[in-house]
């Protein structure tokens, strides 16, 4: 770990309480996966059992029992016995590969990070660039034994910085006093922000994306992770259809080729359709909250970042893959879970997108491979 430096006074006391006057604060630090794990936990006991630890287990183990209760009953009422063990077997299959990938999602290798602290918001760097950031961005400020995590306002975790990254309990308390003082001040940053217009430097992209459900869906059908899961259930249902239809009941109203190709195919594209579409609005869900207006200006070297809560530069190392469809391109990286997408309709002329094409071929892979 790098040294810690710090500028200014400690807290101290005043008339009207505790006054922050210290003016900033320098921390570098390697955030690990172990880090990670811990700061999406805490996020998760606020989010769930108001901070308890025992509470937030109690309550997912509840639930958990409850889903798999609701679905054996549920198994139990609409599946004949002869065919429950292969929709057990394939519940638990789909299972096991969501929580496969979910974990391929969440192992990121360890990232330097330096950190500056001042009243006016923070400064983030590392090797990908720097990025700043106005308290008003923030909302919560969460503390357990290892790390603080300040979240947006709208709850999701945006910066988690372990203890060890300070060099006494003296600095841990400035930056307690700082951030509690800033968060009950801070207002939260305007949602608009002026838009770049069409790009007049040669090589370089200026756009402002405004993300909207079609995107998301965009996303999520461009995502294999959908693909194989949507595909899996419908595939399970097309072979039950198949071997019905082919054993069908004595004195059957319908034939078997009727039931398959009269119900059993508009059954099936319903599902598929539904399947994408619940992807489709779980991802706008959980991915949208305190998403705001961005802009962005892309050249060969780096990605500039200015939003209503701040910005910065950050260079293409940050992502490693891309993809192109009909209606956007999708940036990645491997094995992590950063991405970025930029929706074709945010390009103002047809030259910025081929000119975005080439930057992007010019620094990505392009892949079809998209788990996200």
């Amino acid at each position: 770990m790098k040294p810690v430096g710090m500028a200014g006074g400690l807290p101290r006391r005043s008339g009207q309480g505790e006054a922050v006057v210290s003016r900033k604060i320098r921390l570098s630090f390697v955030y690990t996966d172990e880090d990670r794990r811990a700061a999406s936990s805490l996020v998760l006991r606020h989010q769930v059992g108001g901070g308890s630890k025992v509470a937030t287990t109690v309550i997912l183990l509840l639930t958990l029992v409850g889903i798999l209760v609701v679905l054996y009953l549920r198994i139990r009422r609409e599946v004949s016995a002869a065919y429950r063990p292969l929709v057990f077997l394939a519940a638990f299959g789909l299972g096991g590969l969501a929580w496969m990938l979910g974990r391929r999602a969440r192992r990121l290798p360890p990232k330097e990070m330096n950190l500056e602290v001042s009243e006016d918001g923070l400064t983030v760097g590392g090797e990908t660039g720097e990025g700043t950031a106005s308290w008003g961005v923030f909302g919560k400020l969460m503390e357990s034994d290892d790390l603080f995590v300040l979240a947006n306002r709208a709850g999701t975790s945006l910066l988690a910085i372990p203890k060890r990254a300070f060099p006494d309990d003296e600095s841990q308390q400035w930056f307690r006093s700082l951030a509690m003082d800033r968060l009950d001040l801070a207002e939260p940053p305007m949602t608009e922000v002026s838009t770049w217009g069409m790009s007049t430097e040669a090589g370089r992209v200026n756009l402002r994306i405004d993300l909207a459900f079609r995107d998301y869906l965009d996303l999520t059908i461009a995502s294999w992770s959908t693909r194989i899961i949507v595909g899996g259930l419908t595939g399970l249902m097309a072979g039950t259809l198949l071997h019905a239809a082919s054993r069908p009941a004595p004195n059957a109203v319908h034939s078997g080729a009727t039931i398959l190709l009269v119900f059993g195919l508009p059954f099936l594209l319903f599902l598929a359709v539904f399947g994408v579409m619940l992807a489709a609005v779980h991802n706008w869900l959980t991915r949208s909250r305190g998403v705001e207006p961005q802009e962005l200006s892309l050249s060969a070297e780096s990605i500039d970042v200015r939003g209503a809560g701040g910005g910065g530069q950050f260079s293409w190392s940050v992502f490693d893959r891309f993809k192109e469809t009909p209606r956007s391109f999708i940036l990645w990286k491997r094995g992590a879970s950063d991405w970025m997408i930029l929706p074709k309709r945010a390009f103002a002329t047809e030259a910025d997108k081929s000119t975005c094409r080439e930057i992007l071929a010019g620094n990505l892979q392009e892949s079809p491979w998209y788990f996200g």
